[in-house]
């Protein structure tokens, strides 16, 4: 028999395109074998018998296969505790792997009973903005919610301790996430490219944070890493920002080549500040005010930070940098120190509300 190993080793270097097709084989090879269609329906979900001696269910899809009737789940449902059929009450254990995979549901509420969340079994339910996981869920699988960009919220509940492999990987609507004591290890790209996500509270419990794990979660500007992780994989925060100064655990500082994230020493009203140099902005800064010692405004440094309105720069500033005003075109007035000596090509271009300098 092939092993798990194989396919978990396979799954890491295959492309997001041919993702769907390997989740199905993945299910239908290193997961028990299972009846291929519906046992019976209820109230509009659809039901396999996994013990009919404790009288357990797992949801599960219409049809041979998860894909063949994709758009049979829509609006919002409840999946309830349990479920009578044939005069036989059933409790409802679990979502099996890609169960909704595809639907068209906006929200979903679980009862309680139900212990796991299958592979893929929200994966690219593109409509879905809310899900309420029950206290006794403690598996989540892999890619279980993948492509999930408009689900805004999630809890995940205490008792939680298995996240799989890219389980909310590109829910571009995630602002926040806590996760559980219960939780041990963050997976490898569990939040990957999560573009909005702003908040990350990660337990004392934690060990290790996968590679790749919050991967282009570009607006996550601060995250406290306990003292507890003693490992970060490789690009583990790829095209984050964090200033040194809001930064917890500076002991895994040192390492941040290796694991993809840009620090910077301080930060002010959302302008990035190195050795007394700007050299980046966050794109939502609006009014920056920048402190004494700054020397330099650096080539770039605002570049397309379309929501600046206003900046106060200190006169120790003796350079403005290439293009480092670049289509500010909501910055109205901007004033020089007398101590400028030094303006890069391009450095206001396109500023079209400026209307004095």
């Amino acid at each position: 028999m092939v092993s798990r190993l194989f396919y978990l080793t396979q799954l890491k270097h295959t492309s997001n395109m041919n993702k769907k097709s390997f989740i199905l084989c993945l299910a239908m090879m290193i997961l028990p074998l299972q009846a291929s269609a519906e046992d019976f329906i209820v109230n509009g979900i659809y039901y396999n018998i996994t013990s009919s001696a404790d009288h357990t269910v797992e949801v599960t899809y219409k049809g041979d296969y998860y894909d063949s009737y994709y758009d049979e789940y829509s609006g919002s449902i409840t999946i309830p505790a349990t479920v009578t059929h044939n005069g036989t009450q059933y409790s409802v254990t679990s979502i099996r792997q890609n169960a909704f995979a595809y639907c068209s549901l906006a929200s979903i509420a679980i009862s309680g009973g139900v212990t796991s969340i299958g592979i893929g079994a929200f994966y690219g339910c593109s409509s879905l903005t809310s899900i309420t996981i029950p206290e006794g869920v403690t598996s989540i699988g892999m890619f279980a919610f993948e492509g999930c960009y408009s689900l805004t919220d999630i809890t995940l509940p205490e008792g939680v301790t298995s996240i799989g492999y890219g389980a909310f990987e590109g829910c571009s609507s995630l602002t926040s996430i806590t996760i559980p004591e219960s939780v041990t290890n963050i997976e490898e790209k569990v939040f990957y490219e999560c573009s909005n996500l702003t908040s990350v509270t990660l337990p004392e419990s934690i060990t290790s944070i996968g590679s790749s794990a919050f991967y282009g979660c570009s607006s996550l500007n601060r995250v406290s890493i306990p003292e507890s992780v003693t490992s970060i994989g490789s690009n583990a925060f790829y095209g984050c920002m964090f200033a040194f100064d809001n930064f917890v655990n500076k002991s895994v500082c040192n390492d941040n080549n290796h694991w993809g994230a840009t620090l910077f020493d301080k930060e002010y009203d959302g302008a990035l500040v190195k050795d007394n140099v700007v050299v980046d902005c966050r794109s939502n800064a609006t009014v920056v005010t920048l402190p004494e010692g700054v020397t330099n405004i650096g080539n770039e440094a605002f570049y397309k930070c379309s929501s600046l309105t206003a900046i106060t720069i200190p006169e120790g500033v003796t350079s403005i940098g290439k293009e480092a005003f670049y289509q500010c075109s909501s910055l109205t007035d901007i004033t020089l120190p007398e101590g400028v000596t030094s303006i890069g090509d391009g450095a206001f271009y396109e500023c079209s509300s400026l209307t004095s300098i």
